[in-house]
């Protein structure tokens, strides 16, 4: 598990997380979580990918570092709500 404090936040991010439910039924899947400390209280956001995404969605990632751009196309733009 891979930590990032900032301030008021806190940044985790996990990529062998596993959760069962009440039936037995176990799921695997990354998580990066985010957790804001304000005034006392503390909100917390959540993004999950699963096992078979995960290598395509650390490409994703690595484009947003490097700084590539992929350009929508006009269908895409006039879906875009705002």
């Amino acid at each position: 598990m891979l930590r990032l404090h900032l301030d008021t936040i806190e940044y985790e991010w996990d990529d062998e997380v596993e959760w069962t439910n009440d039936q037995g039924q176990t799921f695997s899947f990354a998580s990066m979580k985010k957790v804001t400390i304000y005034k006392g209280n503390k909100k917390y956001q959540n993004l999950t990918v699963k096992p078979e995404h995960i290598d395509k969605f650390k490409g994703f990632l690595k484009d947003i570092i490097s700084g590539k751009q992929s350009k929508q196309s006009p269908k895409d733009e006039e879906d875009t709500p705002f």
